[in-house]
């Protein structure tokens, strides 16, 4: 969480990110003709529309069947009806293949013994070198290829294309006309997949990828919407101001991508620069690189493993901390190699969780985004109470060097006893900054730039803070102690027989304990804020901590007023006045310290910081 706080680039993928991962077909394309879908989402109600917007009668269903049975019979997703732990119909398997499943159960076309009365003697999955994935189907007496994939992948291997209820052989027109309508589809930000099948010869048994899959008979296109999930547009916006880039790493269709990235509001003015796996398997790591480091965000579309993991590795090597979020086995590289690998908890496979260091149980990306904001608040609210605890101690070491200085010129009994500098522990700082853990996360914290890695917490400017208050402290508990002998006209001296026994002489050490205690309590609460006054309206944000702070108070009196805990750690009851000057000290000290926080803030006005 911590790392995801300071982390500089997202690389995420769109579907199931971004988008819903709710396939839904909306529009075909089949001989010649387009066809819509009404219904959305896996319930299989709908009707087919032609271009003219009329519902296709059954024997225009029937001619179109073809490609529905092929569709089907390539996929291995099935839907089920609402149940006690689903409120509507829901698909197992991928969700891409479920839509494909959906459409033809919406037209009437699949069987639901599909799968009995034309079983499959082998399958060659899905990859993403292929793009494809097909199955070998028994149709009676004889045996077919069903194939559906990226349709730039399909038409690289058809070689006829179905026109009139026959297949013929496929044309440069056809060519240009099935690319037509994928660019016209894709523009719609629909993902399209493409349709195809082969007779094979009923005798064969022995199924080998490169002889069974070419030559096959396209037979259209499908394309299916995946909208984008409710609040992705506005986590993207709080990224860019964040100061996070976002890279759309996906195997979608480059126009697909670039219409999504627009949907979400991937860049400021609309326009999203697109490279493919293609371009950047023949691009230098010199060109890509400064793609990578352009102002604009950038999608990659058509991408596999190696272009992923690539991408990955040019950002870390140049210092930049890079969250990758991913959901399939592809992913499991870039994942892996990232700084934070994100995987996805409801589709995610059991490989991309193993290889990722956070899953995201609802596989949003607004999650996501929220966990940044979560990082850097811890990693605020930690410097925080490092800072705060270190301040005292540098003020506890500022009254122990005092009071040597004082021992060996003025043989001054030590002003400060070792028990009770750990009760400063024990009852003031426990409670307080352990609550300072729990204060929300500050307004701008995702305005700001990403924290750098290289810059610790106890820094030059930090130390040099935290050396200037507790020395502050310091002064002002040792101030207290010599102030009450000169209040008291004594001087309390180390070679004193029996000091512990000066009941004066434990009033001054008590001062010195409640003077470094009042002064955390105003060191904690004024530290919540790094450049805002502790008076600036969020003071009650963080009731927790103003809660310990007042039990710790209780315990402080408690220990100062009961007899037995006040002799075992040397305190004595202080008077009205004793606790003038303490009160007086904490107020000296808290207003040190928003002056201080003025020339801070003078100082970043002066810079044109926004801090």
């Amino acid at each position: 969480m911590e790392t995801l706080g300071s982390t500089t680039v997202i690389c995420t993928d769109k579907t199931g990110t971004l988008t819903k991962n709710e396939m839904t077909v909306t529009r075909v394309w089949f001989d010649e003709e387009e066809y819509s879908l009404s219904g959305i989402g896996y319930k299989p109600e709908g009707s087919l529309l032609n271009s003219s917007g009329d519902v296709v009668d059954q024997k225009g269903i029937d001619y179109i069947e073809i490609m529905m049975d092929a569709g089907t019979m390539a996929s291995n997703a099935e839907i089920h009806a609402p149940d006690e732990d689903h409120k509507s119909w829901y698909p197992i398997g991928d969700p891409t293949e479920a839509a494909l499943v959906t459409l033809s159960t919406k037209l009437g076309t699949r069987s639901p013994i599909e799968d009995e009365e034309n079983p499959e003697l082998h399958e060659f999955p899905f990859d993403s070198e292929r793009k494809r994935m097909s199955s070998i189907r028994q149709f009676g007496d004889r045996k077919e290829l069903a194939m559906k994939g990226a349709p730039d992948s399909v038409l690289s291997i058809s070689k006829f294309i179905y026109k009139n209820g026959k297949a013929v052989p496929m044309t440069e027109e056809d060519l240009q006309r099935i690319a037509e309508i994928n660019e016209k589809f894709s523009k719609q930000a629909l993902r399209v997949l493409a349709i195809a099948f082969r007779p094979l010869s009923p005798d064969g048994e022995d199924y080998v990828l490169e002889e069974v899959e070419k030559d096959v008979v396209f037979l259209g296109l499908v394309g299916m919407t995946d909208p984008p999930k409710e609040g992705v547009r506005e986590a993207i916006a709080a990224c860019r101001e964040a100061k996070i880039k976002v890279l759309i790493m996906t195997g979608d269709h480059s126009i697909t991508a670039q219409a999504v990235g627009r949907e979400i509001g991937l860049s400021e003015d609309g326009e999203v620069e697109v490279f493919t796996g293609v371009q950047l398997t023949d691009m230098p790591d010199e060109e890509l690189a400064r793609i990578l480091f352009l102002d604009e965000p950038v999608i990659f579309s058509r991408v596999n493993p190696e272009h992923k993991l690539r991408i990955v590795e040019l950002l870390m090597e140049r210092e930049q901390v890079v969250a990758v979020t991913g959901d399939g086995v592809n992913d499991a590289p870039a994942l892996k190699r990232a700084d934070i690998g994100v995987a996805m908890g409801i589709t995610g496979t059991d490989v991309a969780k193993e290889a990722a260091e956070l899953i995201l149980l609802d596989d949003s990306f607004p999650t996501l985004v929220e966990a940044v904001r979560e990082g850097r608040t811890i990693y605020d609210n930690l410097k925080k109470t490092v800072l705060a605890s270190m301040t005292t101690n540098a003020a506890e070491l500022v009254v122990v060097i005092l009071g040597l200085i004082g021992v060996a010129m003025g043989d001054w009994a030590i002003p400060i006893l070792a028990i009770q500098i750990l009760a400063i522990d024990l009852l003031a700082e426990v409670m307080p900054l352990t609550c300072l853990t729990f204060d929300p996360s500050v307004p701008g914290v995702m305005e700001q730039g990403p924290r750098d890695q290289h810059v610790h917490i106890m820094n030059r400017g930090s130390t040099m803070e935290v050396l200037f208050l507790g020395a502050l402290i310091g002064l002002l508990a040792f101030g207290n102690y010599a102030f009450y002998m000169f209040r008291e006209g004594l001087t309390f001296l180390s070679s004193d027989v029996e000091p512990l026994q000066n009941i004066h002489y434990l009033r001054a050490t008590t001062l010195s304990y409640l003077t470094i205690a009042f002064c955390q309590f105003a060191n904690v609460l004024s530290r919540r804020f790094r450049l805002q006054s502790v008076f600036g309206g969020r003071f009650f944000t963080n009731k927790i901590l103003l809660w310990s702070i007042i039990g710790s108070i209780g315990l402080i009196m408690t220990a100062i007023y009961t007899p037995a805990i006040s002799r075992f750690l040397y305190f004595a009851g202080p008077r009205p006045v004793d606790w003038l000057c303490v009160f007086g000290s904490a107020g000296i000290f808290l207003g040190a310290y928003e002056v201080m926080k003025g020339f801070k803030r003078a100082r970043f006005r002066r810079k044109g910081s926004d801090a």
